[in-house]
């Protein structure tokens, strides 16, 4: 979402008119226009004054929403399951593998051919517990200990 949409749903939400935001602001309908539609940045002291008046940070006008983890939680039985697990990879979906009820060999076998594919897409492999690995995609940062917690 550019700017531009973070201030019309602002101004919407606060039930403003283009016309009676520039007017708070000191600016032409035009320019809010210009703003909403992307075609023109606001200035910094605009910016600020439009956080005061929505009552949010700049940060919420000026950085893009961090985007929504797709995840997908597989519970390995099988070595065969490695397949889906690295679908789910291709596709760009975060991954928790749950390991708990596998021989220590394969699960070695199924997490080395996981980490290879990582490896080439682009990506990172955690292990917050003995038995569980989440695998994420390059775009998607997450705290895998906060994610989840073996018993």
């Amino acid at each position: 979402m550019h700017i531009g949409n973070k201030i019309q749903e602002h101004r919407e939400k606060n039930r403003l008119s283009q016309e009676m935001l520039a007017e708070k602001l000191g600016v032409s309908r035009q320019s809010v226009s210009k703003w909403e539609l992307n075609q023109a940045l606001p200035e910094i002291d605009k910016i600020v004054a439009m956080s005061k008046l929505f009552q949010i940070t700049t940060d919420e006008l000026l950085i893009p929403p961090q985007p929504l983890v797709d995840l997908r939680i597989v519970k390995v039985e099988k070595y065969d399951d490695v397949n889906k697990i690295i679908d789910f990879i291709r596709e760009k979906k975060t991954v928790i593998i749950n390991c708990k009820d596998i021989e220590e060999e394969v699960k070695k076998q199924i997490i080395d051919k996981v980490t290879v594919e990582i490896d080439v897409l682009g990506g990172h492999i955690a292990r917050p517990g003995a038995n569980t690995y989440v695998c994420c995609p390059l775009n998607i940062s997450i705290d895998s200990s906060q994610l989840y917690k073996e018993k």
